[in-house]
């Protein structure tokens, strides 16, 4: 039981992070559960690009503590909310670039973690 979600990764960047950064958007969708839960949605939200190989526990990491102002974060009354046009998060891609550690055999691991 809780609150339905998706994320959308922009690997390229979004808007102004455009092919600077990786752009993280964490969208609310319309689920079960919706009637019993708590709005806006206000738990911290952490983001983490996890290292590989030589990188294992060097993970990238951003974390957000979503706006109550903004509409992204109320009760979905539809599918699901329109994400804010810009990301709640971005991680620069030269972190990518320099060498590795966090992309091998054509695969990153993305973990959300979303604290009360």
């Amino acid at each position: 039981m809780g609150y339905k979600v998706c994320m959308r990764l922009y690997m390229n960047g979004h808007g102004r992070e455009w092919k600077s950064n990786m752009s993280f958007f964490f969208v609310l969708m319309k689920g079960n559960y919706d009637g019993i839960l708590q709005w806006p949605f206000s738990c911290r939200v952490e983001l983490r690009v996890l290292g590989q190989g030589d990188r294992r526990g060097d993970d990238a990491v951003v974390s957000f503590q979503p706006d109550p102002q903004n509409a992204s974060f109320a009760r979905p009354v539809c599918g699901m909310n329109v994400a804010d046009d810009v990301p709640q998060c971005a991680l620069p891609l030269d972190i990518f670039r320099r060498g590795g550690g966090y992309v091998e055999n054509d695969t990153m691991f993305v973990k959300v973690v979303v604290r009360n």
